[in-house]
């Protein structure tokens, strides 16, 4: 057996006789210093030639030679610091061997430090995919790794006079640029707080980060941060500089850097016609239930136009006034025209336009076709469909002449109150589908710099702006609508395709006065809702009968000014015991204050056998309008808290229409 004293102190190997170096004795006082650098005490055995090397090395990087036969006279004081790296041969972290090892730099070593508690050795190594070049400090999954796992250290370690004024030194500049630096986005800053300050999740502004290194070399990630604080937030310039310790005139700088360096190449991969082929949004960016509906199950390129408003400043030049003041709106404005497929993905986004009467939706889509832009001839195809509002009605010819089949809400005849149930069915099927540009253009105010009012000073700058968030929006943000619910969608078309075939009965019967249209006391019998019998319905019962969601989210609003100050939820029954199963009830119009609609259900104990209301939409039998769904939904849930379903703000607001 080989014994314990002819074992290298510092490998643990057992070096030939030739090559043993002893550790023990005044003259090697030198070389147990070294050792000490590697987390090893040894006041007797020996060295292995190898390592002998490795001690000489580390001796004469960190402190002068020691001439043979003198004594190191230098001065040791021990902490209970713990202490790693002192390894070259493998990482200090992941305990890998390797020959392509770098050494920590000391900005890492003391985030480390700040961080773990853990001093590195000068001469500490590590694998290179630990490292962050651009900043010289670990990887948040470094950090990670090593706060949940550990790594081999030594409980205490001595360190000279030098090393531990470094060690002040390196923390008081630490200190000092945490203070002047009130907003860092550096490793401190959790998954929430970017989403919060960005709206973005932390991999993705790392993911952007790196876009943006590219073109800016210093301190690349706070201008990143700046800029995407700026379009989230809508501050101005002035107060980013008190957040992030800045001048006026740095914020802009920086905003103006990273605008350069997003809207060259990550855009046009990310927007517009040339970034995406028609193929591809056919076969993942079209839901199915789009295909269905709209294009017959056929593959076509389905997209959904519609433009929005983007509130800009009051200008002293008067031909710019006039020409981008809305008549709509009534304040000065610019629209841009989103472009989006049926899931909610960006296709392009076009202008900013001017607001005046010369630039409504079909006036700039008609420009857009016309001088095809972004080669928008070459992209559509003979049958491919746009899904438009009623305000793009003029451009419905030069769609044709294109060969793109236009599908829009229906026009109320004139005369007319109310749709027929056929119109009221396929305005139905537009909505359906239409709905994501009108979240599209949500999902962008949900950026305040977009939603709040636009100084003049950055017009030049705002199609740059539009195309880089829609850009971000692409590249990281989910789709607003699932386009692999293959299954559910086909569910949901066969319901609406069978529905739509359907007369309202309810209607006819009403118009034919087989039931009393009118709600006269005489004929009718206020009871309170409790005392109906009523089936009970499911959340997803309620969304078949509805076709939405929409719908059901207005349903909380309309009940509770519904319920009386008894906290009794009224409707009223017919006497006649021919109809039986119909009541009947007066809903509130949400918009004006002299209007209710009279509406009525038909039902049985188990199912809705029908409905109709005096509404615009109410004779549709593809879903319901919303004030029979709030009676539908208030019946079927019988909420046991009946008032209030919101919180009544009037008490908090004077009115002086009370006497």
């Amino acid at each position: 057996m080989v014994e314990v004293k002819y074992r290298c102190v510092l490998c643990g190997k057992t070096p030939k006789k030739t090559e043993r170096r002893p550790v023990g004795g005044p003259s090697n006082e030198h070389l147990r210093a070294c050792l000490r650098h590697f987390s090893v005490e040894a006041t007797d055995g020996i060295l292995c030639n190898k390592c002998r090397h490795k001690c000489r090395s580390v001796h004469l990087d960190n402190s002068p030679k020691v001439p043979d036969g003198e004594i190191d006279t230098t001065e040791y004081i021990t902490l209970d610091i713990p202490r790693a790296g002192a390894s070259h041969s493998y990482c200090f972290i992941c305990r890998k061997p390797g020959n392509k090892m770098v050494t920590v730099k000391s900005r890492a070593r003391y985030q480390l430090f700040v961080h773990c508690g853990i001093l590195l050795s000068k001469s500490a190594r590590c694998c290179p995919g630990h490292i962050c070049y651009k900043e010289n400090i670990f990887t948040q999954e470094s950090i990670r790794r090593i706060t949940l796992s550990g790594v081999k250290t030594s409980s205490t370690s001595q360190y000279t006079q030098e090393e531990i004024l470094d060690i002040i030194k390196h923390l008081r500049v630490l200190a000092r640029d945490n203070q002047q630096q009130r907003v860092v986005f550096n490793h401190t800053f959790d998954d929430d707080d970017y989403k919060t300050l960005t709206g973005l999740k932390k991999s993705d502004f790392e993911e952007l980060f790196s876009v943006v290194s590219e073109k800016i070399n210093n301190n690349a990630r706070n201008m990143l941060g700046v800029f995407l604080t700026k379009m989230r937030s809508g501050l101005s310039n002035r107060t980013l500089g008190t957040i992030f310790h800045m001048k006026k005139s740095h914020v802009s700088r920086c905003i103006k850097l990273v605008r350069e360096a997003l809207s060259g190449e990550f855009v046009a991969n990310n927007l517009g016609f040339g970034h995406v082929a028609r193929d591809t949004v056919i076969s993942e960016k079209t839901r199915p239930l789009a295909k269905f509906l709209l294009g017959n199950g056929e593959d076509k390129a389905i997209l959904v136009l519609d433009g929005t408003y983007l509130y800009i400043q009051k200008s002293n030049n008067f031909q710019f006034q006039r020409r981008s003041f809305s008549m709509h709106k009534r304040r000065p404005l610019v629209k841009p025209m989103m472009v989006v497929t049926t899931t909610g993905y960006i296709v392009s986004v076009l202008g900013p336009y001017l607001s005046d009467g010369k630039n409504n939706d079909a006036s700039i889509l008609n420009h857009v076709v016309k001088n095809n832009i972004e080669e928008i001839k070459t992209w559509v195809r003979d049958g491919d469909v746009f899904v438009v509002d009623r305000g793009f009605r003029d451009s419905e010819k030069v769609l044709d002449d294109l060969g793109v089949c236009t599908e829009m809400p229906k026009f109320l005849p004139k005369g007319k109150k109310q749709f027929e149930t056929e119109d009221a069915n396929k305005t139905r099927f537009v909505t359906k589908i239409r709905w994501v540009v009108e979240s599209a253009n949500s999902r962008l105010k949900q950026w305040k710099f977009f939603d709040k009012t636009i100084t003049n000073t950055h017009l030049p700058q705002l199609p740059s702006y539009l195309r880089i968030m829609c850009s971000i929006f692409n590249k990281f943000l989910p789709p607003l609508s699932n386009p692999n619910n293959t299954e559910n969608d086909m569910i949901v078309a066969q319901q609406m395709m069978a529905a739509c075939e359907k007369c309202n009965d309810l209607q006819n019967r009403i118009e034919n006065e087989q039931i009393p249209s009118k709600l006269h006391l005489t004929v009718w019998n206020p009871v309170d809702a409790s005392d109906i019998s009523f089936p009970s319905l499911s959340d997803k019962d309620l969304r078949e009968i509805t076709l939405g969601v929409y719908t059901l989210k207005l349903a909380k609003s309309y009940a509770t000014e519904h319920v009386g100050e008894n906290g009794v939820y009224e409707l009223i029954l017919l006497k006649n015991s021919t109809c039986e199963g119909i009541l009947a009830a007066k809903i509130q119009s949400r918009h004006t204050s002299s209007l209710k609609y009279h509406l009525w259900i038909e039902h049985n104990e188990s199912e809705i056998l029908g409905w109709y209301c005096r509404c615009r939409a109410g004779s549709r039998v593809v879903g319901t309008c919303a004030h029979v769904a709030s009676v539908i939904w208030y019946l079927a849930k019988r909420p046991v808290n009946t008032t209030p379903f919101l919180h009544n703000w009037h008490e908090f607001i004077s009115d002086a229409a009370e006497p």
